[in-house]
């Protein structure tokens, strides 16, 4: 049962916890809003799911009626303990307390409870979460790029960490995110979410995105508008030089490609290599990096590394 903002409080004065900022600690206490992101996943029994910021596991119950795992953290102890007593008795829901990620990867315990459900399970492995703030860019982008195979996604996230999700070529804030969400899949926002579904309410908006591994199977859920992204998926072998090649070709955003590789600041890529690649992909060095699309900067990532 999804927890109201009333009996939250209650829970943290009967516990005696203060929230803390610096966590993130915002609660989505809209009801119909935790439903839809759990149905828009359309979970199976033989799935296994990531939660990341169970807090005191409303979500993470939801996960577990559906699901046949749950791997929920949480990195307060205090509300992990919440989460334990209202998930007990759950054999399905195996509760983390730690941060998810170590160095920008995902934490060793964590993958691990992961891929040892996925062997067990053999369906999808999927996140579904209501993130914290300040880990969400760099969990996506562990859970896109790193080596376990998310196949699908469903979380809420910051509305600028969104609008740069979802961002098209030409725009002020198409950039890294943007270039690794819509060359790997397709993504679409579910809902705007104002500060209100929230519990305390947070400063800004927020927004509900899904996104799914490009494939021959990618669910229809995603079709439609809203939707951007291939239809066939882009193989992304090489995140770091993807970055490099991002970071230089958008470090000007006005100047021409061939401008921005003749002043490119600290960058480990050489010019040769990336004139090459240009050359090999036959992208035109007189663009601006940001009238680039996603596909064409896996295709030069690619092309940089070709020996």
């Amino acid at each position: 049962m999804v927890q109201s903002k009333q009996e939250l409080r209650d829970l943290l004065d009967r516990a005696r916890i203060e929230l803390r900022s610096n966590l993130g600690q915002n609660f989505l206490i809209d009801q119909n809003l935790m439903h839809l992101l759990v149905n828009r996943a359309n979970l199976q029994p033989d799935d296994t799911v990531l939660e990341v910021g169970a807090a005191t596991g409303s979500l993470t119950e939801l996960l577990s009626e559906q699901s046949g795992a749950v791997v929920a953290v949480e990195i307060d102890r205090r509300l992990m303990e919440i989460a334990k007593q209202k998930l007990s008795g759950r054999d399905n829901v195996d509760l983390l307390c730690r941060d998810a990620l170590f160095e920008s990867k995902l934490d060793m315990t964590v993958a691990l409870r992961l891929t040892d459900n996925l062997a067990r399970l053999g369906g999808r492995l999927l996140l579904v979460a209501n993130l914290p703030y300040k880990l969400a860019s760099r969990l996506l982008m562990e859970c896109i790029c790193g080596e376990l195979p998310f196949t699908q996604l469903y979380f809420t996230v910051q509305r600028e960490v969104a609008e740069r999700i979802l961002a098209p070529p030409g725009t002020k804030t198409y950039g890294l995110l943007s270039i690794v969400f819509q060359a790997s899949g397709r993504v679409k926002r579910l809902r705007k979410l104002p500060p209100s579904v929230f519990w305390p309410q947070p400063e800004v908006d927020s927004a509900m995105l899904a996104w799914a591994r490009a494939s021959e199977n990618t669910p229809t859920v995603l079709s439609g508008r809203g939707t951007m992204g291939s239809n066939l998926p882009l193989a992304i072998d090489d995140l770091i030089t993807l970055k490099e090649v991002v970071k230089v070709l958008l470090h000007y955003r006005r100047k021409k490609i061939s401008s921005c590789i003749a002043l490119k600041q600290e960058s480990p890529l050489r010019v040769t290599d990336l004139n090459r690649a240009l050359a090999l992909t036959d992208i035109d060095p007189n663009l601006r990096g940001e009238q680039l699309s996603p596909e064409q900067y896996v295709a030069l990532a690619q092309a940089v590394n070709m020996h």
